[in-house]
């Protein structure tokens, strides 16, 4: 027989919780705001998108392009292949360049909270509960 267990838990953050991976994510390159929302630019899907082009001069022209100056207000749609996700709400800083810092994420894009930031939860309030 093990000597664990093993329990479903549903975690309710009761403050607002960021557990980044790392990566600082640029207004215009990676993401972009529209209708005060943050469209999460999945570059893979816009490059593939624009690599059919068969005008040289066209395509060196976007090749210089930002991500965003490709989008047009029409692909803004939540099943567009073109987004990896949408946020609502924008950043404080809409400037160009502006930076966020990305959450940690599971590989279909849903944040997650992983268990050794729940087991150094956990050990903590043990220890105040101890102390």
């Amino acid at each position: 027989m093990p000597d664990y267990a093993l329990f479903d838990v549903t975690l309710t953050a009761i403050t607002p919780l960021h557990i980044g991976n790392g990566n600082e994510l640029l207004n215009e390159h990676d993401y972009a705001i529209h209708n005060n929302q943050t469209w999460r630019i999945n570059e893979m899907a816009l490059l593939d998108a624009v690599q059919g082009v068969d005008d040289l001069a066209l395509a060196e022209q976007l090749a210089r392009s930002k991500p965003q100056e490709l989008l047009k207000p029409e692909q803004y749609s939540p099943n567009s292949s073109l987004f990896r996700y949408v946020l609502d709400g924008a950043p404080r800083s809409k400037e160009p360049g502006a930076q966020l810092n990305e959450q940690l994420k599971d590989v279909f894009d849903h944040p997650y909270i992983p268990g050794t930031t729940l087991k150094g939860a956990i050990r903590t309030a043990l220890a105040w509960h101890l102390w």
